[in-house]
């Protein structure tokens, strides 16, 4: 007998969540070699992954632009996904676009790893947009944008679009929930 696909819906992430939303990015991102630089050690272990949710609420909190949106299973309440997102909606200054990100919270080779990484996506973000208005998917530079490992192994997947729809009509068009989300 087939699994029965969960009916998905889009809500506005509260630092309550941040546990699972840690979960969810350690699960998304299992496999993926830059992940290790970033959490170094036992990434099972409550000490790596206390430490990354410190960090995301802690961009959370101080970066005014930063929303992060999950998806969840509205029949259980389980986080399937999530993605974090950037509204300069004044834009950005030139001191603003010129900080360098630092990883202080890591050291030798893992902080030159994630430095340039992430300065890298912003040299390409500043190409881009500059100082103009724009909304992005979130983090320093680049986009961060999870999707629990389980919820592949439905056969589905969380697609975001390439851009917030614009509008509540363009959102019905797209069959989207509240932030462009839709299950596929």
């Amino acid at each position: 007998m087939a699994q029965q696909k969960p009916t998905l819906e889009v809500l506005a992430a509260q630092e309550s969540d941040i546990d699972n939303l840690v979960d969810v990015e350690f699960s998304s991102f299992e496999h993926d070699p830059f992940h290790v630089p970033l959490n170094p050690g036992d990434r099972s272990s409550s000490t790596v992954r206390k430490a990354a949710g410190e960090r995301t609420l802690k961009q959370w909190r101080n970066d005014p632009t930063c929303r992060i949106m999950k998806c969840v299973d509205r029949d259980n309440g389980h986080i399937l996904g999530y993605a974090t997102w950037n509204f300069y909606l004044e834009g950005r200054s030139s001191e603003e676009r010129s900080e360098p990100f630092v990883a202080d919270w890591l050291e030798g080779r893992n902080k030159e790893i994630a430095e340039c990484f992430f300065n890298t996506l912003a040299a390409m973000k500043e190409k881009v947009w500059g100082g103009k208005r724009f909304i992005g998917r979130g983090w320093p530079g680049g986009c961060l944008c999870c999707v629990d490992m389980r919820m592949l192994t439905w056969g589905d997947r969380i697609e975001l679009p390439r851009r917030p729809p614009r509008s509540s009509a363009e959102r019905r068009r797209q069959g989207a929930g509240s932030m462009g989300y839709r299950a596929v």
